[in-house]
């Protein structure tokens, strides 16, 4: 049986590092997965506004909350996709990241949670060669997933596209590892 995998896509370009990574990544995992597209440029999420009302119940007062909610609940495996911008996530796609606060309230302030863990893959680009950006990319991943019992399981990290056009062959290896992981689960 296929795997429902839900991509969150952060990056503005459709044609861009980004894109191109993921775009493989479906190609080699599309055997063992049936991928559901969340775009966060296309969506246009608002951002969380705090008001309290997923306090009691697994919902929001803004109704584009059902674009998140349902491929989130559907999904065995969450692939967050994104460039790197000054060693964040670019903003629409965090937008969608603080909207999963109503799962955090259920899990930690009422201790009711009934999804199942999901499990994360990353699919990330960086224009630098600072190897410090992927990894706070995914100490943030790694927080805001928690209220999902979101586990990472693997990562694909493209960095120095500013200047090598090219993927190297560590990130090609890198790609076929993840994609060996998630035909084994």
């Amino acid at each position: 049986m296929k795997k429902n995998a839900l991509i969150i896509f952060g990056s503005p370009n459709q044609h861009g590092f980004t894109a191109k990574l993921t775009r493989q990544f479906t190609s080699a995992a599309a055997s063992f997965c049936v991928f559901t597209y969340l775009d966060a440029y296309k969506e246009k999420i608002k951002p969380c506004s705090a008001c309290g009302i997923c306090d009691d119940e697994i919902t929001c007062k803004y109704k584009d909350f059902k674009k998140i909610k349902g491929p989130i609940e559907n999904s065995d495996l969450i692939i967050l996709a994104s460039p790197i911008y000054n060693m964040s996530l670019p903003s629409p796609l965090k937008a969608i990241i603080d909207r999963m606060q109503p799962y955090f309230a259920a899990k930690f302030r009422r201790e009711k949670f009934l999804l199942e863990p999901k499990k994360v893959v990353l699919i990330l680009t960086c224009g630098s060669s600072d190897e410090r950006a992927p990894l706070m990319i995914r100490a943030q991943v790694n927080a805001a997933f928690n209220s999902l019992s979101g586990k990472i399981i693997g990562q694909i990290t493209w960095t120095n596209t500013d200047t090598v056009k090219k993927m190297t062959e560590s990130t090609k290896r890198n790609l076929a590892d993840v994609v060996a992981l998630i035909g084994d689960i």
